[in-house]
């Protein structure tokens, strides 16, 4: 745990369809959603200590979920406030196999693997 009392994040499986790459970007994705209407509100020295990388990145980690639409940042009280937008969470992938949903099975009903 780091001293802002963040212990793990949960990855929602819905933000994996939105197809983002960045390991760092999925994460602070993630830890918005989590926050939900509350948002987050940790500074850029914050994250960067979270994610373990340099608080001048932070800015166009945060400046490109913007740019795809994940999130948007509000200010109280001075402070910045990440929110998910509304289009943040997506129905999950379609992870059915085939047509039926479930593979299909020989007549003695295990498959031949």
């Amino acid at each position: 745990m780091n001293g802002n009392g963040i212990s793990f994040i949960r990855v929602p499986v819905e933000l994996l369809s939105l197809g983002i790459t960045s390991a760092h970007e999925l994460l602070l994705l993630a830890l918005t959603v989590n926050f939900r209407e509350r948002g987050l509100r940790l500074t850029n020295a914050e994250i960067a200590e979270l994610f373990q990388m340099d608080r001048r990145h932070v800015p166009r980690l945060i400046g490109r979920l913007r740019d795809r639409g994940c999130v948007r940042c509000d200010v109280e009280n001075g402070l910045r406030i990440l929110r998910m937008t509304d289009t943040t969470l997506a129905s999950p992938p379609d992870t059915t196999l085939g047509r039926g949903g479930s593979p299909k099975l020989p007549r003695g009903g295990s498959p031949k693997w």
